[in-house]
């Protein structure tokens, strides 16, 4: 049996974002193979890869990613303290468990979010909603937003619930700016993040219910801020908390001006090795910005080797 140790660059091309590399290295195969059968083989490999990182490029990837982090966590903290199914706790169960669901592990690189939560002790039927409070549980509208989570849970359980009413449709543009509505908070919208303005600062809302079993015994908002001016912001998280030791991602700076791109390079620490380096400076090479030959082209247009989209390069070996 022949077994041998590759090392693998792909060039898919994220146009939204950044020309990006994703690079495999010690992968180990148990025959020699054709370069065909390799190429299919990393190419399969790494597409869901490519997907998540397209995906995580954008805002909206890490609300979704804080949100279901929460959900799940305290999903789970419920479950183990209230083995029975019956929620005994109150809004400071539900505070101590999402504050322990955001701190553990959390994504680096990222703004902090804002959350705001509130807990349902008699159910969801009953009048009286509990706001969290606490350290590291937001307090500014919380006159508005507790409510504004009751009439939610209120509207998904089918009891009667003012979500849709003109006195929501104000206090949400109040809050949120002029573009959200109840909408925003029907049942399809559960952890889809939506544009917002909070404090004057743009961001993403993402909000969702808990549950034990069944029964719907808190839900929480929160509030990711998008910083102006830092369109890497979401590639360095990616970086920052990337996981998998097989595959590396590098993305590659777009020209602003005729000639060759002089941004920097994106990846990991202490990557790349020498031979990496020598594929990475021949694609970067590659990527070009003309210089106009039309009036209606004042910078001119990016030429960008969009035939390595796709295939696997060799070079210095990696194969």
């Amino acid at each position: 049996m022949n077994v041998k140790f590759s090392k693998t660059l792909v060039l898919p091309l994220i146009l939204s974002i950044l020309p990006l590399l994703v690079l495999l290295r010690e992968v180990k195969t148990s025959h020699v193979r054709s370069a065909r059968e390799d190429e299919a083989t990393w190419l399969s490999s790494t597409a869901p890869t490519v997907r998540i990182l397209k995906e995580a490029s954008a805002p909206e990837f890490w609300a979704r990613t804080i949100s279901h982090r929460v959900k799940i966590r305290v999903e789970r903290r419920l479950r183990h303290a209230f083995p029975t199914g019956i929620f005994r706790g109150g809004a400071a169960t539900i505070t101590t468990m999402i504050l322990e669901a955001v701190g553990k592990r959390s994504i680096r690189g990222l703004p902090p979010p804002r959350i705001w939560a509130v807990a349902f002790p008699e159910g969801v039927a009953s009048a009286i909603v509990e706001p969290c409070t606490g350290a590291g549980i937001e307090t500014s509208k919380r006159a508005l937003i507790a409510p504004l989570l009751q009439q939610t849970v209120r509207s998904l359980a089918g009891l009667p619930s003012d979500i849709m009413g003109q006195r929501w449709e104000n206090n949400l543009q109040v809050l949120f700016g002029s573009a959200i509505s109840g909408t925003f908070f029907r049942s399809g919208m559960r952890e889809t993040p939506f544009q917002a303005v909070f404090d004057s600062s743009d961001g993403l809302i993402v909000w969702n219910v808990l549950r034990l079993k069944s029964q719907v015994v808190g839900a929480y908002l929160i509030f990711l801020p998008i910083p102006p001016e830092r369109p890497a912001l979401y590639l360095n998280t990616i970086l920052k908390n990337w996981k998998d030791s097989r595959k590396t991602p590098v993305f590659l700076p777009l020209p602003v001006s005729p000639g060759a791109a002089r941004g920097r390079v994106m990846t990991l620490p202490g990557f790349p090795d020498p031979a990496a380096q020598s594929v990475i400076d021949e694609v970067q090479a590659r990527i070009q910005m003309n210089i106009s030959r039309s009036l209606a082209e004042a910078a001119g247009g990016i030429r960008i080797p969009s035939y390595l989209a796709g295939r696997m390069i060799t070079s210095r070996g990696w194969s």
